[in-house]
């Protein structure tokens, strides 16, 4: 089964610009990161800006950049070994990367990005993976923005990509959400085809992560929840699921989470529609029935 243990950013002091903007309950989350700092960070592309939730400072505030570069759509996000912040632009077709107090450091992309997606940070050879949706290609950078490398291209057949979008580099191997050939697809860091887990036609995952154990934990828009699969593909647990496969959704229904990570300590947190955090843990299956049902806790 799955347990939920919130991270509550309701309990942070928040800004006074926080407050003047309306509070958490004007936002709408889209995807989040977290640093060695322990912070999260959230994107909001609709409010140009990124909440900040500092539980060992005990606030939150929100970064918008700075009169150099302020963010226009932030989607996209992950941060790096010395907790700098990449954010993608689509809407400036690049990534534009901040320091820890918010600053910009540089851009990322020039000429060769058109529409920056998923984010992932390779930490012990500083570089930067980028998926293009629009280009079907993922770019590889140096931390400091130069383009090293270009993996796959449009395409049905493995190895290549059409319409990616989230990204996540684990253990060594870079998987990539191939959502218009409806699969996982895997590469080794230099850009080789190893994998291709397809979900099929009931699922439609939107953004993922794996545990240490290497299982798929992924944020369904067909079922509105959260799906589990381990490494073979093999669904093991769901959580907050509010549509079954074959039956019609209900007008203006949000999903029950938005994204989903695994923090630097390795944990996996969640992300719900308005800014909640909440760490989800996989626990073995009922002996009794052999499968895993979804279980929440109270927030400690």
């Amino acid at each position: 089964m799955m347990t939920l243990r919130r991270v509550d950013p309701g309990s942070l002091h928040e800004t006074l610009r926080d407050r003047l903007s309306g509070g958490l309950n004007q936002h709408v989350a889209f995807r989040m990161a977290a640093d060695s700092q322990g912070r999260i960070f959230v994107t909001e592309p609709f409010q140009a800006l990124v909440q900040v939730f500092d539980k060992k400072e005990g606030r939150r505030w929100q970064l918008r950049g700075d009169k150099e570069q302020r963010m226009v759509f932030p989607t996209y996000i992950a941060v790096d070994a010395d907790d700098n912040i990449y954010v993608s632009e689509p809407l400036l077709a690049s990534v534009v990367v901040y320091g820890p107090d918010g600053h910009l450091l540089r851009t990322i992309g020039g000429d060769q990005l058109y529409l920056p997606f998923g984010l992932a940070l390779d930490q012990q050879n500083r570089k930067l993976y980028v998926a293009d949706h629009y280009k079907s290609e993922i770019q590889v950078y140096s931390l400091e923005g130069k383009l090293l490398q270009v993996i796959s291209s449009r395409g049905s057949q493995s190895g290549e990509l059409r319409e990616p979008c989230d990204l996540v580099l684990h253990r060594g191997m870079l998987f990539v959400l191939d959502t218009g050939n409806a699969r996982f697809q895997m590469f080794d860091l230099e850009g080789n085809a190893k994998d291709v887990t397809p979900f099929g036609n009931d699922r439609w995952p939107v953004a993922f992560a794996l545990d240490a154990a290497g299982n798929f934990y992924y944020v369904d828009m067909e079922s509105q929840g959260m799906q589990v699969a381990n490494p073979a593909g093999s669904q093991v647990a769901e959580l907050d699921v509010q549509i079954r496969y074959g039956q019609p959704s209900q007008a203006r229904m949000f999903p029950s989470f938005m994204s989903v990570v695994e923090s630097p300590d390795g944990r996996m947190l969640a992300l719900r529609p308005a800014s909640q955090v909440e760490e989800v843990r996989l626990e073995p299956a009922d002996n009794a029935s052999g499968t895993n049902k979804p279980k929440n806790e109270q927030p400690k």
